[in-house]
Parts: C-alpha cells; structure tokens; sequence
C-alpha cells in the first residue's frame, strides 16, 4: 500500500552504492511529509556477506526508514530478474574481498507493486525529490 523505492547493491560496493543511497535519503527529505508514503528498500546483490546482521548495522546509516532485504542466493536472483538488475561477483579464491558489478539504477514502485520509473544512481536527491513529485 506504499510507494516504494528501491536500490539494489552491497555493503562493500566501492563507488556508487554510498552515493546512491544518500541521493534516495536526499530525495525522502527533500520531500518533506510526502516522503512519509514512500519506503526506502536496499536489496542486496550480495547476500553471501550481506547477512541481516550486516543490514540492520548499515541501513540506518543512510535513513531511518531504509530497509535492508536480503535471502538465499536464489531469491535473489528471482527479485534482481523482476526488476532486470544485472549483478555478478567476480571469479574470487574463496577470500570474502570480491567486488560485485552491478547496475545502478533507483526504481519507483506505485502502492499497487506497479513500476512508474527508473532513475540513475547518480541522481541528485532534488532531482530525485522532483522527479518522484510526478507521481505522487
């Protein structure tokens, strides 16, 4: 029954995952009250090191809102194939320091589950805010 916003990426990403989620938590402030019927999601791409334990000491980070999903491996791949997310973990000798590539795209869900729109990682929080105004 909520709008959502969701990003998928991992706790050890080294580049766009931080900046992504400070733009979403940007784009809720921004938004004001509004940004109250909106759900923050992370789901993770890495659910081998992103165990809920992990989540729940990294979401609060960003925004008190934003919730950390996590599974086993195929559940992951079931949610990723539903919102066309490429993700894959480079070849690693069994060491827990891998990168995951991943896309970097922030979608915006409609409270019936319906999608209304993708934007960049890379987006500003205004940006965002302004952008998500469309829909609400």
């Amino acid at each position: 029954g909520a709008y959502m916003l969701i990003y998928f990426g991992y706790i050890n990403c080294p580049d766009i995952c931080v900046p992504a989620l400070n733009n979403m938590s940007a784009a809720l402030d921004e938004l004001g009250a509004a940004g109250d019927a909106i759900q923050p999601i992370f789901i993770t791409v890495d659910p081998a090191r992103d165990t809920v334990e992990a989540l729940a000491g990294y979401v609060p980070r960003f925004h008190p809102r934003l919730v950390g999903l996590t599974g086993a491996a195929r559940q992951i791949k079931v949610v990723s194939a539903a919102y066309s997310v490429f993700y894959k973990a480079e070849e690693h000798a069994g060491d827990d320091d891998y990168p995951v590539g991943h896309s970097g795209y922030v979608y915006l869900m409609g409270p019936d589950g319906a999608f209304l729109t993708v934007m960049s990682h890379a987006k500003s929080g205004a940006a965002m805010a302004a952008q998500i105004k469309e829909f609400l």
